[in-house]
């Protein structure tokens, strides 16, 4: 019988989307969370420093190349990153950090119609319909996608960094399709 170590590297490997604990719990029920977090954390440090890496990501884990190999992955895929505008991504950083947002509520912020924006990063799937707000006229809320945190490489949505340290930067961010 295969080790734990060996099967949850090729659970994490075959995955096309990070895997959540309480998958692997379904998967492997003769094991316990315990068991399950302590080979994650192992997995995890052997594969630091190297071409591919353990990343916990959307609340789940999975593997996914070194951020450092970019340049070299664009080269043999010869894929571009795709790049948001400036407005698309002041407009997505309004949605990951106040959502759910109206539409409304984002244009008083941003002070210009986003509606191009929004339908943007839907098509991308990066924010997604999130509901209606309680008000009259009963406004659609929006809200990031598990996609989102996958792009950015985010556990989480507390896991976004605080505004203050992002300055300008924001317009700057590749995003990359599967590499």
């Amino acid at each position: 019988m295969p080790s734990l170590k060996s099967i949850l590297e090729g659970l994490l490997f075959i995955s096309d989307t990070p895997v959540k604990i309480s998958s692997l719990l379904e998967i492997l029920p003769e094991y316990n969370p315990k068991e399950i977090k302590t080979v994650i954390k192992i997995l995890i440090s052997e594969y630091q420093d190297r071409g591919i890496t353990i990343e916990e990501v959307a609340g789940g884990y999975r593997f996914q190349t070194n951020q450092d190999l970019s340049d070299y992955i664009i080269r043999l895929k010869k894929v571009m990153p795709f790049k948001l505008s400036p407005s698309t991504m002041e407009t997505l950083a309004i949605i990951a950090y106040k959502q759910p947002v109206t539409r409304a509520e984002i244009e008083l912020i941003r002070g210009v119609n986003s509606q191009n924006s929004l339908k943007i990063l839907i098509e991308k799937g990066i924010v997604k319909m999130a509901g209606k707000k309680e008000i009259p006229g009963r406004p659609i809320l929006y809200g990031t996608t598990r996609y989102f945190l996958e792009l950015f490489g985010l556990k989480d949505i507390s896991s976004l960094p605080d505004p203050k340290d992002l300055e300008n930067s924001l317009d700057s961010i590749p995003l990359f399709k599967k590499i």
